[in-house]
């Protein structure tokens, strides 16, 4: 914020004058000479305020010069084809040197009190920095030369001494801050020692911080708390650029990730975290090949800068303007388009990623068309230089630790032509077979690819319902089968490919009935037929189950329709058949049952009469060889195991019973063991899978392999043998490791009477405990070898 409060009186000379011997006989906290300098001295400011500060822009520097008594807010400068504010000017040195604009205002007034003085001298405006040098005459050099120096002193070694004009040199105590001590320095240059002792004990000590603080409402020795300094390498940011170009351009010089502030020490480190003579050292941004072509806005904001900047060029020698776009970024950032041949925007206008903005050129302190284009973070408050390729070295980037950066990240983002990705979750009461029981809740998420634009939007719909908009799970409540559409589409607009999700819902529980023996009211055998009929509008009847009431366990689930059954129970007895159904999505049904009378002995004709043919069998199995048999008597009673042989015989009417059996036994796996050696590296293996009884139906589909290690490429090639036994054979693909052959039950293996293999339902004879080959292969390793050409620099400004 700026302060309204009156501006500050400047000192006067006299004042000073009066000050001189007793401020130079107190100094305690310099010495000349050979005397080491004391462990204390003034604190001007922190180095978290002395870079350009995130608050800062033209109007606002506007503003407070307008709230000076001074001309400076109504004072124009020529800079190239344009006529410039103070203002444009001051913010035009704070994009190319990063200096606070607070310590260059404050150091106007402190220097000359042009800020406050309603009728400067000539000698004041042209040198209000108090560098009286031709060649950096008007407030735009004078400013641009102040700033220049800070950076200088920022990055000079803490010990270095203040060389003055007479001849005397100090040197400043080993705790001075870098900050503090560029502000001392700076005020040092085309001084003698008497002059800026007398400066700096007059007003640095007290003067400036006060002067600072009265004018901006804030310490200016304020520090940012650690977890937003530069210096503690907090990054994480996320891709938000995109190059500021278009089509394929080289990169001519790198950011330098030790010094980026144009100071020098004979070699740059890149973001690699290789350190070399690479172009070059102390750049501070990343330099294209742009041959005077288009440059667009690498993100959307709004441009705080638009114009010429002056300043003075080490290549030629010479003040040279250049022109310049600043653009401020929401997310803290700002970056910065330099050396352009035209500017296609002005400052207030917000622009779109990817909008033109300019022509690049070779305006400034350049050799040769190009783009400078330089990326600043906000942190705690000011400005630091930071890199968009961010920073992949093995160790601690350099410049994060002498507070000339901030950690950098990889801020570029490749145009997103990638589509979201949704995906469904369901929720319910799970049945069988795909299905549930109950009314199921849909879950729709989305995803961008990674750097993408982000998911715009989801919608769905039910079976061939509208399209809707997704926010929250929404259920699916009726019985029968649905499918679910889905479908996301990112901001970038890319729209993803229509997907589907099935969903079968049957909440209803079969109904059914059963019937023993057709119907009849008693039995001549305890072995009965169970006819039975379920009905389910939905999902379908699957299988029945039975047993004899008053039991509690249940017989497998079989086949409905017709089975036989075995009563519990004797002759003269009741006996109670019970069922229950099951549907597809596994409903079982209330329990349905049915009794019948068990009658071994029934009532039958007989006669003492009759004719017993030739070549008949027995009562107990031996052929009668006579024709003619007299029957007498009673005696001979039938039984369910036969006929009692006596010396009479009765002869009932009918037919023998006939005993029938029923196969109960499902087949099942009994082992899987190698036919091959073990260990081994061979092609192919072989295995043989051994079942209970006899089966049909065994191909390759009912296998899978089950491996470790790095096994890859590994199927299943022939089947053979059985109807027992069959012989598996394996191709092992490659790579080291265990392959195992497992039974993948699918109901497609049965016995010779189509029992399915462990019951019916699918896994339920799955078998994966069977021996595994130990594969012993090792892997080929190939050199790899990469080249880096790195381009020809240009040297820029």
């Amino acid at each position: 914020m700026v302060n309204t409060k009156k501006p500050i009186e400047v000192l006067s000379s006299m004042l000073v004058v009066a000050m001189l011997f007793e401020l130079f006989t107190s100094m305690s906290f310099l010495n000349i000479g050979n005397v080491k300098a004391q462990s204390q001295t003034v604190l001007l400011i922190s180095d978290d305020r002395f870079f350009a500060d995130a608050d800062m822009d033209i109007p606002a520097i506007q503003t407070f010069l307008e709230q000076q008594p001074g001309v400076l807010k109504l004072h124009k400068v020529k800079i190239g084809d344009e006529t410039q504010s103070t203002a444009t000017v001051i913010m035009a040195n704070v994009e190319y040197h990063n200096i606070s604009p607070r310590v260059l205002l404050t150091l106007l007034e402190f220097k000359s009190g042009i800020l406050s003085m309603l009728e400067p001298s000539e000698m004041q405006l042209q040198y209000p920095m108090g560098r009286i040098d031709p060649g950096l005459a008007g407030v735009s050099l004078q400013v641009d030369w102040a700033a220049r120096e800070l950076v200088r002193g920022f990055n000079e070694e803490y010990l270095k001494p203040l060389q003055f004009t007479d001849g005397i040199s100090i040197a400043l105590p080993d705790d001075v801050n870098r900050a503090s001590y560029a502000v001392y320095r700076l005020l040092s240059l085309d001084a003698t020692y008497g002059e800026w002792q007398a400066l700096t004990t007059a007003k640095a000590t007290s003067g400036f911080t006060e002067m600072y603080q009265q004018y901006w409402a804030i310490a200016p020795t304020y520090t940012a708390p650690t977890t937003l300094n530069a210096a503690s390498g907090v990054s994480g940011y996320n891709p938000f650029l995109i190059e500021p170009f278009h089509g394929p351009h080289s990169i001519n010089s790198y950011f330098d990730h030790e010094y980026p502030d144009y100071s020098t020490n004979g070699s740059t480190v890149i973001f690699t975290g290789q350190r070399g003579s690479y172009s070059y050292d102390g750049h501070d941004a990343i330099d294209y090949g742009l041959n005077y072509e288009n440059v667009y806005a690498s993100a959307a904001g709004t441009v705080t800068f638009a114009g010429g900047s002056t300043n003075y060029c080490w290549v030629t020698g010479k003040n040279e303007t250049a022109l310049v776009v600043t653009i401020q970024h929401s997310n803290g950032h700002k970056t910065s388009y330099w050396h352009l041949n035209r500017i296609d925007v002005s400052v207030g206008q917000s622009v779109s990623q990817d909008q033109q903005i300019a022509q690049s050129g070779s305006t400034g302190c350049s050799t040769g068309p190009h783009l400078h284009f330089s990326v600043r973070r906000n942190v705690g408050g000011t400005y630091r230089n930071t890199d968009p390729y961010g920073w992949d070295g093995n160790y601690t980037e350099p410049c994060t630790q002498n507070f000339t950066c901030a950690a950098s990240d990889y801020l570029f983002f490749r145009p997103d032509t990638t589509p979201p990705t949704t995906s469904s979750a369901l929720s319910g009461t799970v049945g069988e077979n795909g299905w549930y029981k109950s009314d199921v809740q849909v879950t729709l998420s989305a995803v961008d690819n990674s750097g993408g634009s982000g998911v715009s939007q989801t919608q769905y719909k039910i079976d061939s319902g509208t399209w809707q908009t997704y926010s929250v799970p929404f259920p699916v409540s009726t019985d029968g089968s649905h499918t679910v559409y889905y479908k996301s589409v990112d901001v970038a607009g890319n729209m993803e490919i229509e997907k589907s999700t099935p969903i079968n819902i049957d909440s209803v529980a079969p109904t059914g009935s059963l019937v023993i023996q057709n119907g009849s009211a008693e039995t001549y055998s305890t072995t009965v037929e169970l006819n039975t009929q379920g009905n389910d509008s939905t999902s379908g009847i699957v299988v029945a189950r039975f047993r004899d009431a008053g039991q509690v366990t249940w017989s497998i689930w079989y086949a409905p329709n017709f089975t036989l059954w075995q009563l519990i129970g004797s002759h003269g007895q009741t006996a109670s058949v019970e069922a229950q159904f099951k549907d597809y999505a596994g409903n079982v049904s209330v329990v349905y049952s049915d009794t019948i009378v068990i009658n071994l002995y029934p009532a039958r004709p007989s006669s003492s009469h009759y004719l017993l043919q030739s070549s008949t069998f027995g009562a107990a199995g031996m052929q009668v060889n006579s024709s003619q048999y007299i029957l007498n008597g009673t005696a001979g009673q039938p039984t369910i195991i036969g006929h009692m042989e006596s010396s009479n015989y009765k002869l009932d009417s009918g037919y023998w019973a006939m005993i029938k059996t029923q196969d109960l036994i499902h087949p099942s796996v009994t082992s899987i063991t190698r036919v091959n050696s073990n260990p081994t590296s061979a092609p192919s293996v072989t295995f043989t899978v051994t079942f209970s009884e006899p089966v049909a139906g065994v191909d390759s589909t009912d296998f899978s392999l089950t491996t470790t290690g790095d096994i890859s490429g590994a199927s299943v090639t022939g089947v053979t043998g059985g109807p027992t036994d069959y012989t598996i054979v394996v191709n092992t693909g490659s790579g080291p490791g265990t392959i195992r052959l497992d039974v993948v039950d699918d109901d497609t293996i049965a016995d010779l009477v189509d029992h399915p293999l462990g019951g019916i339902g699918m896994g339920n004879g799955n078998f994966a405990g069977g021996e595994a080959y130990n594969m012993a292969r090792s892997y080929l390793y190939l050199p790899l070898v990469i080249w880096l050409e790195l381009p020809v620099p240009v040297n820029d400004k």
